[in-house]
């Protein structure tokens, strides 16, 4: 029995392991399109304690929002590294 799905998934990039997946398994269409806005991952690495083992620089139990204007960051916490995952949103400046 066929099943059809109707789902809308976006991917940040085309080439992104969950997007490969689905081509290489499921006879799909798809588009692309490309957002208006600017977006970019970094990293806040862990601290070193007095005892030298690894801690958060921000309190692990939050998520940290920074809104400015037309930009916005956002840190949230990794446990397992102690480290934060940062993304940073801001309006295209043409």
């Amino acid at each position: 029995m066929a099943h059809q799905y109707n789902s809308n998934l976006a991917f940040l990039f085309l080439s992104s392991i969950p997007s490969l997946h689905m081509h290489r398994n499921h006879r799909m269409n798809y588009q692309q399109e490309y957002i208006k806005d600017e977006y970019i991952e970094l990293k806040m690495p862990a601290a070193v304690d007095a005892s030298g083992e690894p801690n958060f620089q921000l309190d692990q139990n939050h998520l940290h929002i920074w809104p400015r204007h037309s930009f916005m960051l956002i840190a949230l916490p990794n446990k397992a590294s102690h480290l934060f995952s940062l993304a940073a949103y801001s309006s295209r400046v043409h």
